[in-house]
C-alpha cells in the first residue's frame, strides 16, 4: 500500500452534507425514541459520498452509510490520486456502527490542505459482511450538482465505476431517511437529516411535522431541493431566527413532487438526551453540538416582538380578517390586546374576563390573533351582541389602524393602513361615531380571532407555515353611524 507523503484525519460522527447547497446535516444514529418506517428494516448497505463537498478546492469530503449492522467496527479506506491510504479515526476511538445501522463521517488532510483534482475511491469494511465501495470526482464537474437543471449532463460520468458498488443497487431499494441523533437534544436549534435510495436528479420536498403544526420546509436563496446524482440527499432545518425548537414528537418526510418515492422518520427532541450518549460516544461531533443551546438562552432575553402580515390591505383582503402574532413575551402573564381605528377610538380585545376569549401567551412566549370587523341586528336593543342575533362579516373601512400589545411596563405597536379595492372608492372611516349605544336596531362590531396554542403566523415562523389552531371569537359592541 502505498503511504501519502499527508496524513488523513477523519471524523466519524456528524459529517456536514449538504443538498443542492440548501442545508448541512448529519446523520450518526436514531433517536431512541424514533420510530422508522416500515422499510427502514428492508434497506441494503449502501455507501454514498455528498456530492456537494467535491468541488475543486474542497477541503473535506462527506460520506454516509445505511443498512449495516448496528454496534459492528469497521475501517475506512481512500484511494487518491496520490496513493492508498487507511483512514484513521481521530482521538483514538474506533469507527463503530450506530444503533440504527448507520455511520457517516468527514475525511480532511491533518493540515487542512485542499484534494486534487481526480478520480477516488472510498471504502468501508465491517467486521462482519461484506466492504461497501463507492467511487466519486473532485473537480469542476462537481460545482455543477448546485444547480437543479443542469447535474444531469455531467453526473453520469463517474457512472463506470458506480455501477458495480452498492449504491446502484440501493436505487431500487425503498428510500430512507434518518436523522442525526446529535441534533435532538432540548435547546437545539438545528435539526439534521440524510436521505437515500431515491431517484438521481428528482426534484423533491420536505415537510416537518411539528408538536404544533405540519410545516412546509422550502429551500432557501430560491434554489430548489435535487437528489444527488447517487440518489442521496441531506439538509439542516432551522428558524430563521435561530430559536430553540420545542421539546416533543417530530415526523419529517421527503417525497418526490411526483409523489412516486417518499420517506419518513419520527423522533423525539429532548426526551432521549440521558439516551444517546451510549451509541454516539465514538463521535466527536457531538462536542460541537454544545454550543447551540447558548443561542436558545440568548433568546429570551430579546426584545417582545409584534407583527402582521402586511402594511397595506384592500378591503376584500380584510374580510377574512387581519392576522397578527407575538413572540418573546412573558408565558403565562397576561397581555393587553387594543386595536385603534382610523377615527382614533380604541377597543380593547384582551383580556375581557372570558378565558375562552381572551388572548394568552403561551409558554414559548408566543400569542396570535385576527382581527375581524362584524355587522349585526341589534334585535334585542340592548346595544351590545347576543349570540343568536343576525351577523355577518364585512370588510374594514378606509383608514389607518394599529395594534397595540402591552404586557407590565411592555409595550409594542404595529401599524397597517386599509384602501378601497381598485374598483371602488370607499370613503374612510374617521368620521364615523364608534361609540358604544344602548339604542338602536343596527350595529357593527370588530372581533378577534385568537388562537389558544399562541401559534406563530407564518411571517414570525423561520419561513415556515405554522397554523394557529383551536380558534375562539369575541365582540365587541361598535355602533353603525
Amino acid at each position: 500500500m502505498t503511504a501519502f507523503s499527508k496524513r488523513i484525519a477523519a471524523t466519524a460522527a456528524a459529517a456536514a452534507l449538504t443538498a443542492g447547497g440548501v442545508f448541512a446535516v448529519a446523520t450518526p444514529a436514531f433517536a431512541a425514541t424514533t420510530t422508522p418506517t416500515a422499510t427502514d428494516e428492508a434497506v441494503e448497505a449502501q455507501l454514498v459520498v455528498d456530492s456537494s463537498s467535491l468541488e475543486s478546492g474542497t477541503t473535506a469530503v462527506n460520506w454516509a452509510a445505511t443498512g449495516l449492522e448496528p454496534g459492528v467496527t469497521y475501517t475506512v479506506e481512500l484511494v487518491a490520486p496520490e496513493g492508498t491510504s487507511d483512514v484513521p479515526p481521530t482521538a483514538g476511538n474506533a469507527y463503530a456502527v450506530n444503533a440504527d445501522g448507520t455511520t457517516s463521517g468527514e475525511i480532511s488532510w491533518s493540515d487542512n490542505s485542499a484534494f486534487i483534482d481526480g478520480d477516488y475511491t472510498l471504502t468501508l469494511t465491517p467486521a462482519t459482511g461484506g466492504a461497501l465501495t463507492t467511487t466519486f470526482v473532485v473537480g469542476p464537474q462537481a460545482t455543477e450538482t448546485s444547480e437543479p437543471t443542469e447535474t444531469a449532463t455531467p453526473t453520469p460520468e463517474p457512472t463506470e465505476t458506480a455501477t458495480p458498488e452498492p449504491t446502484e443497487t440501493a436505487l431500487a431499494e425503498d428510500p430512507t431517511v434518518v436523522v442525526s441523533e446529535d441534533s435532538l437534544a432540548s435547546g437545539t436549534t438545528t435539526i439534521n437529516w440524510a436521505a437515500a435510495g431515491f431517484t438521481p436528479g428528482a426534484e423533491y420536498t420536505v415537510t416537518l411535522v411539528a408538536p404544533e403544526a405540519e410545516h412546509d420546509v422550502p429551500a432557501t436563496n430560491g434554489n430548489e431541493y435535487i437528489i444527488a446524482e447517487n440518489g442521496s440527499t441531506s439538509g439542516e432545518i432551522s428558524w430563521d431566527d435561530n430559536r430553540a425548537f420545542t421539546d416533543g414528537d417530530y415526523v419529517i418526510v421527503i417525497e418526490n413532487v411526483d409523489g412516486t418515492e417518499s420517506a419518513t422518520v419520527s423522533f423525539t427532541i429532548g426526551a432521549t438526551e440521558t439516551e444517546t450518549p451510549e451509541p454516539t460516544a465514538t463521535p466527536e461531533p457531538t462536542e460541537t453540538q454544545e454550543p447551540t443551546p447558548t443561542a436558545t438562552e440568548n433568546a429570551p432575553e430579546e426584545a417582545p416582538a409584534l407583527a402582521i402580515e402586511q402594511d397595506t390591505y384592500t378591503q376584500s383582503e380584510t374580510l377574512s380578517g387581519v392576522n397578527y402574532a407575538g413572540a418573546g413575551w412573558a408565558p403565562g402573564v397576561e397581555i393587553t390586546i387594543e386595536v385603534t381605528e382610523p377615527n382614533g377610538s380604541t377597543t380593547v380585545i384582551s383580556p375581557v374576563g372570558d378565558p375562552e376569549s381572551d388572548i394568552a401567551v403561551d409558554e414559548n412566549g408566543e400569542f396570535a390573533g385576527t382581527v375581524t370587523y362584524t355587522t349585526y341586528e341589534d334585535t334585542n336593543g340592548n346595544g351590545q351582541y347576543d349570540v343568536g342575533e343576525p351577523s355577518s362579516a364585512e370588510v374594514l373601512p378606509v383608514g389607518d389602524y394599529t395594534i397595540t400589545a402591552t404586557q407590565d411596563d411592555v409595550t409594542e405597536t404595529i401599524a397597517f393602513s386599509v384602501v378601497a379595492d381598485a374598483s371602488e372608492s370607499i370613503p374612510a372611516s374617521d368620521d364615523e361615531d364608534t361609540s358604544n349605544n344602548n339604542s338602536g336596531s343596527n350595529g357593527d362590531s370588530l372581533a378577534v380571532t385568537g388562537a389558544d396554542d399562541a401559534a406563530l403566523l407564518g411571517m414570525l415562523a423561520g419561513g415556515l407555515v405554522l397554523v394557529a389552531a383551536g380558534a375562539t371569537t369575541m365582540v365587541v359592541r361598535r355602533r353603525q353611524s
